[in-house]
């Protein structure tokens, strides 16, 4: 597979990414959680200490920020910290969050006012598997009252679903409902990790990689039956899905450095590293130098016997968005396309000046993803691009 399916080095640069867990505690009781739940009652990360990380990240060269936990949500000073993420300098600021408390308006906004550009949304199958899963009776109405709060504000949004067995035969369905319902055109789906409350459930929750090839081949058709990109993977291997080796996070660098809430700072590539390893039959594939390797808990439960050498590299199964005029769904590239538009015509110097003082169009694949979103539009008759006065101008194309 050529290299430009990957992400390059010179992006990596560009979209270098902290992420700041502030504390173990969470107004959820998910079975699947990597954290431990002993750890709830532990004080987390002082205010002032994820400010100092904040300000060094910044001086180190990333430009990303996000934040996690447990649940970011439940910190008092989650909106003092996103606000001073954006006087340091960072632009893109994403919230990973299970949503029960976005789904005020009044603290969604504020968050967004302060600097909030983007929020992951952690959700488990249909919304019945959700709620059981994370202990919180309506939980899944929640989430989506938050999703359709964020939009409002000009959120960028996307979805994280953990893919516990119990979750595997509404995911389809659940991907369908919030693609059609919700507006969301971006998942990442994810293998879980055999730690923290986890390690107590996996024997119950945790499927094999056999048991999701069906339902991920059905997401997928979904996602492209839609004229949309396949999800993004994490925590698999390419032997498993050839073909989508582009959409598996930990294929390429994550370059990201991790702020726990104990203080401790780790950085992502080499933690991941840690707990992998390649069984013996890895050495000959055709994927051996790329290849992340397999979780060494995943081997101690489920074996090697997956994890079959391919002699060559699949011929790559991933299609950008289509650019059929009758397409529903728009990504969130090309949604923010719009956005900028909406205030009327800008010459091209002007368009990708806004795009780039606008967080929302950038993805992890840099800049350049925001004038490729408008070249879709462009050819789906969503957006005119004309010739005037030696300049090319670019306006929406009214409903």
């Amino acid at each position: 597979m050529p290299e430009a399916d990957f992400v390059s080095e010179a992006v990596l640069e560009q979209t270098r990414c902290v992420d700041v867990s502030l504390s173990w505690a969470c107004n959820a009781r998910c079975r699947f959680c990597s954290q431990d739940p002993a750890r709830r009652p532990h004080p987390g990360l002082a205010e002032r200490d994820a400010a100092r990380h904040i300000w060094a990240a910044w001086r180190d060269g990333y430009r990303r920020l996000g934040f996690s936990g447990g649940e970011p949500t439940v910190d008092p000073g989650l909106e003092r910290l996103v606000a001073l993420g954006r006087r340091a300098g960072f632009r893109s600021i994403r919230l990973q969050s299970n949503g029960l408390k976005l789904a005020d308006a009044d603290y969604a906004g504020l968050l967004v006012d302060r600097g909030l550009t983007t929020v992951r949304l952690s959700v488990h199958g249909a919304p019945s598997d959700h709620d059981a899963l994370v202990g919180v009776l309506g939980a899944a109405a929640l989430q989506r009252r938050a999703a359709r709060v964020l939009r409002s504000l000009g959120c960028r949004l996307g979805v994280n679903m953990v893919l516990t067995r119990p979750a595997l035969a509404g995911l389809e369905a659940g991907v369908a409902e919030w693609l059609r319902e919700g507006g969301v055109t971006s998942f990442t789906l994810i293998y879980p990790r055999f730690e923290g409350a986890m390690a107590a459930e996996a024997a119950a929750l945790a499927p094999s990689f056999s048991e999701l090839a069906g339902p991920l081949e059905r997401v997928m058709r979904l996602l492209e039956a839609e004229g949309l990109e396949p999800p993004l993977l994490l925590h698999f291997t390419p032997c498993l899905l050839p073909g989508y080796e582009s959409r598996m996070l930990g294929w390429h660098r994550f370059d990201a450095r991790v702020v726990e809430p104990d203080g401790r700072v780790s950085d992502l590539d080499e933690s991941v590293a840690a707990s992998k390893e390649f069984p013996e039959r890895c050495a000959a594939c055709a994927y051996r130098a790329r290849c992340p390797g397999v979780d060494r808990a995943y081997l101690a439960r489920f074996g090697a016997g997956e994890f079959a050498p391919r002699a060559a590299r699949a011929p790559s199964r991933v299609r950008g968005p289509s650019v059929d005029p009758g397409r529903r769904l728009l990504t969130e590239n090309e949604l923010c396309v719009l956005r900028l538009l909406s205030g009327g015509a800008l010459g091209t110097e002007a368009f990708l000046r806004r795009a780039e003082r606008t967080p929302l169009c950038q993805d992890c694949r840099g800049g350049q993803s925001v004038t490729d979103a408008a070249e879709r539009l462009v050819r789906m008759g969503r957006v005119r691009r004309t010739f005037r006065k030696g300049r090319y101008e670019w306006s929406a194309v009214p409903d």
